[in-house]
């Protein structure tokens, strides 16, 4: 019983934690993808920065897992023929599956975004490539960190520093394509930034201050369409058709939105 409690607890602590990292990552994605267009959002506890995490974590994660079969399929030949190295061969071949692992991550984005309804572009190409890359450093470093001596000998501090630094600019730089890329195709229902076009009605009183920021309202109450390229719970954030910069509107003034077709 003892055993079963323990396990529960730490599943439930490497859930909070996996939760808590993708959080961290999609608050990171949200406003990337919102700098292109000069406005950034830091409400807490939203659902969507969790899904936005789990998108940008969703590559390196299929490459990864396809390329760790690969690998354990070439050790297990390896200890079938009694093999105590690495042969030109099995070199090639896990070489060969890694290549196939990149092609069969692309094709099971591909059949998603089918499933789901939004396009599937060459972003997503050069984020499963990226991915896969960044993945290769993660286990690198984390293999570097786990069997050597890392920090004993300044030489070896200053070697894992680099790599360290290495690894983690080459990660962001990861975020950043994929915020400025397929992340802007996932529609919004999807916990993407794909923006949806909606109509904002509002009291009277407040059109003049939203008529400033250029969000015309040609009807007694109801806005142009504008943009919707963020929701939360105190603030919507919108894209006017004439104006290439976001404005945030309090969700206390807004008194109901209607989505366009």
């Amino acid at each position: 019983m003892n055993g079963t409690k323990d396990a529960l607890e730490i599943l439930g602590k490497a859930l909070l934690a996996a939760t808590g990292f993708c959080y961290a990552i999609g608050l990171i994605v949200v406003n990337v993808h919102l700098s292109e267009y000069r406005v950034y959002s830091l409400n807490l506890l939203q659902l969507n920065y969790v899904m936005a995490g789990l998108w940008a974590l969703l590559p390196i994660m299929l490459s990864w897992l396809i390329a760790s079969v690969v690998v354990m399929a070439a050790i297990q030949e390896m200890e079938r023929r009694h093999q105590a190295k690495w042969t030109t061969w099995t070199v090639l071949a896990v070489v060969g599956g890694t290549i196939a692992t990149c092609f069969g991550a692309l094709r099971i984005l591909y059949k998603l975004c089918e499933y789901l309804g939004f396009k599937f572009t060459w972003s997503w190409v050069r984020v499963v490539l990226l991915g896969f890359a960044v993945g290769f450093m993660v286990v690198g470093l984390a293999w570097e960190l786990g069997t050597r001596a890392t920090f004993k000998t300044l030489k070896s501090f200053a070697t894992n520093l680099v790599y360290i630094f290495s690894a983690l600019g080459f990660f962001v730089f990861y975020i950043a394509v994929f915020a400025h890329g397929p992340y802007s195709d996932i529609p919004s229902g999807f916990g993407g930034g794909r923006p949806s076009f909606v109509q904002l009605v509002v009291d009277p009183k407040d059109k003049p201050f939203l008529t400033l920021a250029k969000v015309n309202f040609p009807q007694s109450d109801r806005s142009d369409p504008v943009q919707l390229l963020l929701a939360t719970d105190k603030e919507l954030i919108v894209l006017p058709q004439i104006n290439d910069s976001a404005v945030s509107v309090s969700t206390d003034i807004v008194k109901a939105v209607i989505l366009s077709k």
